[in-house]
C-alpha cells in the first residue's frame, strides 16, 4: 500500500464522502428523529415521491459509500497500472453520475434520458466493482504476514468478500428486474425476497470488507501468538461464511423458507467472526501506542472507537435480530405483530448501514492520519453518536407501544452526534498533508505483538 498512490485519490475519497453526507443530511431533515429540525427551517413533513421512490433513494446512497469503498481497497492491496485507472475514474464517474440521476428521478420523476443515464453510471461502476475484483485474484505470495496455499490470506479474504458482492449485487440487479422504479414498464412480479436478499447481503458483506482493510491497515496480518491466531479464526470465519450466507441465501430465494429469521441468523456469523479481529487489532494497537489509562483511549478515539462499535454491535442489534428471529412466532403472535416485525426490520437494518458507513469512515480517517482535536472529536462524536443511536433504536424496536416515540429524541442526538464526527473527520482530512506517511505498522513493530 503506497502512501502516494493513497494520497492522489483523497480529492476522490473526499469528493464522494461529501455527496454522501449532503445526501444523509438533507434526507435526515424529513424523517422523524430529525424531523423536528425539518420543520423549524421551513421543509415539509416528507418527500411526496419518497414512498414510491424510495428504492432509488438509498441506492443513491449505497452508490457513493461503496465508492469509497472500492477507493480505499484501491489502495490497500496496491492495485496500479491501467487496472488502477479504469477502477478509479470508472468508479467515480459512475458511481456519481447514477446517484445524483437517482436523486434528480427522486424528486421530478425524471424521463426516459434520466434513465439511460443511471443505467449507464450503474453499469460503469458495476464494471470498475469485477475489475477490482479481478485484480485482487490472490497469488503466491511468500512475503506475506499469514498465507492459505502459499497466497496472501487477507487477500484471499478480501476476494471472497468481492466476490460475494458482485453476487449480492447480481442478485439485486435480477430483482430490479420487477421493480418499476428501475423498470417504469415492467410487466414482471414484485421480487421481495430477492431485494431483501440483496439488501442484507450488501450490508453484511460491506461490513466484512471493513474488518478486512481493518487486518490490512493495522497490519494484524503481522500479529503473532494468540493475538495472531484470533485474526486467523476471523479472515477465515469469512473466507467460510461469505460462501455459506451466499448460498444459504440463494437456497431461501429457491425455496422461500424461513426469509427473515434465516437473515437474520446468518448475518451474525461474520460479525461473530470480526469479533476475534477487532479483539487482536485492539490488543495490538494497546500495546503499540502505549495505552495505559482513559485518557490515552480518548486521544485515539479513532482507532478504539472503530474497534468498540464492532462490539457494541452485537448487543445492540446482532443480539436482539437473534432473540426476535429465535422467536419469531411469538413475535408476530403479540397485537400488532406484523407492524412490530415491520418495525423491528426497519431498525435493524438502519443500525447495520449505519455501522458500514461510520466505521468505513472512521477507516478512511485513521488511513489519512486525522489526529490530533480533530482526530479525538472526530472519533468520539461518531463513536457516542452510534451508541446513543442505536442504544434508543433498542429501546424504540421493543417498547414501541406506548412509549416509542420517547425515544426517538435520543436516536436524534446520536444522529447530530455522528453528523458533527463525520464533519470533523472530513475537514481533517482536508487538513492533512495529502496523505499518510506509512499506511502500514512497521514489520518489525506489528510482529512484536505476541502473546
Amino acid at each position: 500500500m503506497t502512501a502516494s498512490g493513497f494520497a492522489s485519490l483523497k480529492p476522490l475519497v473526499l469528493l464522494a464522502v461529501a455527496w454522501e453526507f449532503a445526501l444523509v443530511m438533507v434526507a435526515s431533515l424529513f424523517s422523524p428523529p430529525m424531523g423536528s429540525v425539518g420543520k423549524e427551517v421551513g421543509l415539509p413533513s416528507s418527500l411526496v415521491n419518497f414512498p414510491v421512490m424510495d428504492a432509488l433513494f438509498f441506492h443513491s446512497l449505497a452508490l457513493p459509500l461503496a465508492l469509497v469503498l472500492i477507493l480505499v481497497t484501491v489502495s490497500a492491496f496496491d492495485v496500479g497500472g491501467r487496472m488502477k485507472a479504469f477502477i478509479v475514474y470508472a468508479g467515480t464517474a459512475g458511481g456519481l453520475v447514477a446517484s445524483g440521476t437517482m436523486e434528480y428521478l427522486l424528486v421530478t420523476h425524471g424521463s426516459s434520458a434520466a434513465y439511460v443515464v443511471m443505467y449507464i453510471g450503474m453499469g460503469l461502476e458495476a464494471a470498475a466493482a469485477v475489475a477490482l475484483l479481478v485484480a485482487l485474484l490472490p497469488r503466491r505470495d511468500p512475503s506475506a504476514g499469514m498465507r492459505l496455499l502459499g497466497r496472501d490470506l487477507t487477500k484471499v479474504a478480501m476476494w471472497v468478500v468481492a466476490a460475494g458482492a458482485i453476487i449480492a449485487v447480481s442478485i439485486g440487479g435480477y430483482a430490479a428486474l420487477a421493480n418499476s422504479q428501475f423498470y417504469p414498464s415492467t410487466a414482471l412480479s414484485e421480487m421481495t425476497s430477492l431485494e431483501t436478499i440483496h439488501e442484507n447481503l450488501i450490508i453484511t458483506l460491506i461490513g466484512s470488507a471493513v474488518v478486512v482493510l481493518a487486518v490490512r491497515w493495522f497490519a494484524a496480518d503481522r500479529y503473532r501468538g494468540t493475538p495472531g491466531l484470533f485474526v486467523k479464526i476471523g479472515l477465515y470465519g469469512m473466507i467460510v461464511g461469505v460462501p455459506v450466507v451466499v448460498a444459504s441465501m440463494l437456497s431461501i430465494a429457491a425455496t422461500g423458507v424461513g426469509l427473515m429469521g434465516g437473515v437474520t441468523m446468518y448475518m451474525g456469523i461474520l460479525l461473530q467472526a470480526a469479533l476475534f479481529v477487532m479483539f487482536a487489532i485492539m490488543y495490538g494497537e494497546g500495546r503499540r501506542l502505549h495505552v495505559r489509562n482513559p485518557l490515552a483511549v480518548l486521544r485515539e478515539s479513532l482507532t478504539f472507537g472503530m474497534l468498540f462499535i464492532f462490539f457494541w454491535v452485537n448487543v445492540a442489534v446482532t443480539l436482539p435480530g437473534v432473540y426476535v428471529a429465535v422467536n419469531l412466532a411469538r413475535f408476530n403472535g403479540q397485537y400488532l405483530g406484523f407492524y412490530y416485525e415491520e418495525i423491528f426490520t426497519i431498525g435493524h437494518e438502519h443500525a447495520l448501514i449505519t455501522l458500514t458507513a461510520i466505521s468505513l469512515m472512521m477507516l478512511v480517517a485513521l488511513m489519512y492520519e486525522v489526529r490530533g482535536i480533530l482526530g479525538a472529536i472526530a472519533g468520539l462524536a461518531m463513536t457516542s453518536g452510534y451508541v446513543v443511536a442505536t442504544l434508543a433504536n433498542l429501546y424504540y424496536m421493543f417498547y414501541l407501544i406506548p412509549n416509542g416515540p420517547t425515544f426517538i429524541s435520543y436516536i436524534s442526538d446520536g444522529i447530530a452526534l455522528m453528523f458533527i464526527g463525520v464533519l470533523a473527520a472530513m475537514v481533517g482530512i482536508a487538513l492533512s498533508k495529502g496523505g499518510p506517511r506509512k499506511l502500514r505498522p512497521p514489520m518489525m513493530e506489528a510482529a512484536a505483538v505476541t502473546n
